[in-house]
C-alpha cells in the first residue's frame, strides 16, 4: 500500500469527532510533514460537527512555517489506541464493524472491471431520457439547475434551479424538441455543467422539506481515482441505479435507499456511508441530505462530459444489497481445529462450588417466597468469602461483590451481622465481601451493566445480584427482553467472576413441573444459567414436627422445610437436597426427617380435597335425610300410616339400609 492509502486508513479508525483543537491539528500537521495532500485532512475532518469549510486549507499553509514537527507516527499511534493495526486482513462489513482491505489492494480482483470507455457516439438526448426515465415517476416534479457561480476558489457552484414540471412534461417537451434542449432546459454553462436532484421534490424548491420520495442516495468520492471509484463501487456491490461520470474528478453513483420516511432515509444513509468509508472511499458527507445535488448527464462541463458509465450495477435494491452486507461479508467464525489442539486443550475454568459451579458462570437460585432466598445468597457470599461450605457443598475462597437491589442498606448489613454471627466463624475474613445498595437507585439494565463491569475490574470471583426483578426488564415473559438479561449477565461473567442471582416462582402448582420450568417468566430464564438450583416447599407432617421441636426448641414453629433440585451443565445430576429454614441461616436435614416428605402444596390440595369430598358427602346425606322426612310427613297425612322401608329406598335412590339408619337418626 502506499503512505496516502495507509494514511486514509489510520484515519478511519480515528473519529474525528473524538479528538480536541490540538489533536485535529496535530493530524494536519503530521499529514503535510508527510507531503500528503490537504484533501485527505480536509475529507477526514468533514465528519466532525466543529468543521468548517476553508479552515483546514487556511491552517495547512501555516504549517511548515514553524520549530514544531509532527510525523505520522503520531496519527499511527492516535490510530493503535483505537485498536487499529498495519496491514488488516479482516474482511467484516456489518453496521459497527471496521471496514478494513486486503494487502494486495482494497478491492477482489475476481469482481473488479475496468472503468468503461467514453462513448464513441454520444447522445445527450438519449442520457437525458434514460436518467429521467430510470430515477422518477412521471407525475414526480424533478428539481435541477444549469445555473451557476464561481466561489472564493474559482468553483462553480449551483444555484437557483427550476422544481415545476414532472418527468412527464420534461420528456414530451424533449420529444417535440429533440434538437432543441435549450427549449426543455434552458440555455446551460457550457464552463459549469448542470445539476439535477435524484429525489422528486413537491414544486416547492429544493430542500429536505421538499422530498416527496426517499429513493436515493449520492455516493460519490473526489480523494480517489475514478478507477478506484468504479472498482470500490463493484467490489461492494452497490445497489446503483445510475452511475454518472461527474465531467471531473469522480463518478456519481446514484444508489437505492428506498426508505419509508426521512427518519428511516438517514438511518439508512449513515449505513451507507459507514459501509463506503470503512472500504476506503472517504466521501462527501454534504452529500448525505436528500435534496443534494449530483451532475445531470446529457450537458458538457468544460471540455468533458457527463454522462451516464453504467445503469444497474451491483444488486438491484436496498434491501439485497443490505443483507448481502451484513451476511455474505462479515468476518468467518474463528475455527477450532480438533487435531490442532488435542494434546494441549485449552484448561477449564476451575471449580468455584464444588459439583455445581465454575469460575465465570452463571448460577440461578428459583424458590417460592419465604424460602430465605437472600438470605441463601448472603450464606453463599459469606462461604465464598471464607472458603467454607454453602448448603454442603465445598466453595473455593475469594471476592464477592454482592448487588443489593431491594432492602435497604442499613436492613441489609444487619441481615450479614446476622448470617455471620449464627455461623460463629472464626477470625472471619470480612474483607473479601463488597455490598453496593442501589434500593430506589437502580439504573436500567443497560447503564447498570456497564458500572458493575467497571467495578469488577476491581477483581471478584463472584458477583452476586439480589433480586434480578429490580433490573427493570420490561416483560418476563418475552423472550426477546429476557435475552437481553441474558447477554448482559455473559458480559459481567466475562470479567471472570461468577454471576449469581435469584429468581421467583411462577404462580400456580410447580409440584408437577421440572425444576427448570418452575421459574417465572420465559423459560430463557433457567435455561441460559449453567446452573440452576430449585427450592420448593415440603410439607411437615407431625411426625417431622416432633422431631423439628426436639431440634430447635422454640425456633420450630417458625422452621419451614425445603427440597433443593438441581440443573447443572458442568457437572453431574446431584441427588435432591432436603433443608430446613431456621431464620437466618438454611441447615441440611442430614438425618432424613424429610426424605418421604409429600410436597407443601400437594398436601394442600389433598386436604382441600378431602374436605370438599367429606362437605359434598354432608350435603348429600342432609338432602336424602329431608326428602325421607318429608315424603313420610306426605304419607301419613294423606293416608295415616307409612310405606315400607323398601318402597323409601327405591323413591329416593338409596339403599334401604341407608333408610333404616336415617329413621333411627330421627327418632333419636
Amino acid at each position: 500500500m502506499n503512505d496516502e492509502r495507509t494514511a486514509r486508513e489510520m484515519l478511519n479508525a480515528i473519529p474525528c469527532a473524538d479528538l480536541d483543537y490540538q489533536g485535529w491539528l496535530s493530524v494536519g500537521m503530521a499529514l503535510h510533514h508527510e507531503g500528503l495532500p490537504c484533501a485527505l485532512w480536509e475529507e477526514w475532518s468533514r465528519d466532525d460537527s466543529r468543521y468548517h469549510p476553508g479552515e483546514c486549507e487556511r491552517k495547512w499553509k501555516t504549517f511548515g512555517s514553524g520549530s514544531t514537527v509532527v510525523t505520522l507516527g503520531t496519527v499511527y499511534h492516535m490510530a493503535t489506541e483505537r485498536g487499529w493495526t498495519p496491514a488488516q486482513n479482516q474482511r467484516t462489513y456489518s453496521w459497527d464493524d471496521i471496514i478494513t482491505t486486503d494487502d494486495d489492494g482494497w478491492h477482489r480482483e475476481d469482481t473488479v472491471q475496468q472503468l468503461p470507455a467514453p462513448p464513441v457516439s454520444w447522445s445527450p438526448v438519449r442520457d437525458i431520457v434514460d436518467y429521467l426515465e430510470a430515477l422518477y415517476d412521471d407525475d414526480d416534479k424533478v428539481s435541477f439547475t444549469l445555473s451557476a457561480y464561481k466561489d472564493e476558489d474559482g468553483k462553480w457552484k449551483p444555484q437557483n434551479g427550476t422544481s415545476a414540471r414532472t418527468r412527464a412534461q420534461l420528456l414530451a417537451s424533449i420529444r417535440k424538441h429533440p434538437d432543441r434542449l435549450d427549449d426543455t432546459f434552458g440555455t446551460p454553462n457550457p464552463e459549469a455543467g448542470a445539476w439535477i436532484c435524484p429525489n422528486p421534490t413537491n414544486g416547492e424548491g429544493r430542500k429536505n422539506a421538499s422530498i416527496t420520495a426517499f429513493r436515493w442516495a449520492l455516493v460519490e468520492s473526489d480523494t480517489m481515482s475514478i478507477d478506484e471509484q468504479y472498482a470500490a463501487i463493484q467490489d461492494l456491490r452497490l445497489p446503483v441505479r445510475m452511475l454518472v461520470h461527474s465531467g471531473g474528478k469522480s463518478l456519481h453513483a446514484i444508489v437505492h435507499i428506498d426508505a419509508a420516511d426521512y427518519a428511516e432515509y438517514n438511518k439508512r444513509v449513515d449505513f451507507l456511508y459507514t459501509v463506503c468509508r470503512r472500504h476506503g472511499m472517504m466521501l462527501d458527507t454534504q452529500n448525505k441530505n436528500p435534496a443534494r445535488l449530483s451532475r445531470f448527464p446529457g450537458f458538457m462541463r468544460g471540455e468533458k462530459r457527463q454522462y451516464i458509465v453504467a445503469r444497474d450495477l451491483g444488486l438491484p435494491s436496498w434491501s439485497e444489497w443490505e443483507q448481502y452486507i451484513r451476511e455474505e461479508l462479515v468476518a468467518p467464525l474463528d475455527v477450532v481445529n480438533l487435531e490442532s489442539v488435542w494434546e494441549n486443550l485449552p484448561p477449564v475454568k476451575p471449580v468455584l462450588i464444588d459439583g455445581i459451579l465454575r469460575q465465570g458462570h452463571k448460577l440461578l437460585i428459583s424458590s417460592s417466597s419465604k424460602a430465605g432466598k437472600s438470605f441463601a445468597l448472603i450464606e453463599l457470599a459469606i462461604a465464598i468469602a471464607e472458603g467454607r461450605r454453602w448448603l454442603g457443598f465445598p466453595c473455593k475462597k475469594g471476592r464477592v461483590l454482592y448487588i443489593n437491589l431491594e432492602i435497604d442498606e442499613a436492613s441489609f448489613l444487619d441481615r450479614m451481622k446476622r448470617v455471620y454471627e449464627e455461623h460463629g466463624i472464626q477470625h472471619p475474613s470480612r474483607e473479601n465481601i463488597d455490598t453496593v445498595h442501589l434500593r430506589g437507585k437502580a439504573e436500567t439494565l443497560d447503564k447498570l451493566i456497564p458500572q458493575i463491569v467497571q467495578t469488577a475490574k476491581k477483581g471478584y470471583t463472584a458477583i452476586i445480584l439480589d433480586p434480578i426483578y429490580k433490573l427493570g426488564i420490561m416483560d418476563e415473559n418475552a423472550a426477546s427482553e429476557v435475552a437481553k438479561f441474558c447477554n448482559a449477565m455473559d458480559k459481567l461473567a466475562n470479567t471472570g467472576a461468577s454471576v449469581i442471582y435469584s429468581h421467583h416462582h411462577s404462580k400456580g402448582s410447580q409440584g408437577s413441573k421440572a425444576a427448570m420450568d418452575r421459574a417465572s417468566g420465559s423459560g430463557v430464564f433457567a435455561r441460559d444459567a449453567d446452573a440452576l438450583l430449585d427450592l420448593i416447599e415440603l410439607n411437615i407432617d407431625d411426625r417431622a414436627r416432633e422431631r423439628i421441636e426436639e431440634l430447635y426448641g422454640d425456633k420450630a414453629d417458625k422452621v419451614t422445610a425445603w427440597r433443593m433440585d438441581t440443573t447443572l451443565r458442568e457437572f453431574a445430576r446431584i441427588d435432591p437436597v432436603d433443608l430446613f429454614f431456621v431464620y437466618p441461616v438454611h441447615e441440611i436435614d442430614t438425618e432424613g426427617i424429610m426424605a418421604d416428605a409429600m410436597l407443601a402444596e400437594t398436601e394442600r390440595a389433598l386436604a382441600d380435597g378431602r374436605e370438599k369430598n367429606i362437605a359434598g358427602m354432608k350435603a348429600k346425606k342432609d338432602s336424602a335425610k329431608s326428602r325421607l322426612f318429608e315424603l313420610i310427613q306426605a304419607d301419613e297425612e294423606l293416608t295415616g300410616h307409612r310405606r315400607t322401608q323398601a318402597q323409601y329406598a327405591e323413591d329416593l335412590g338409596i339403599a334401604e339400609r341407608t333408610v333404616r339408619r336415617y329413621l333411627r337418626e330421627m327418632e333419636e
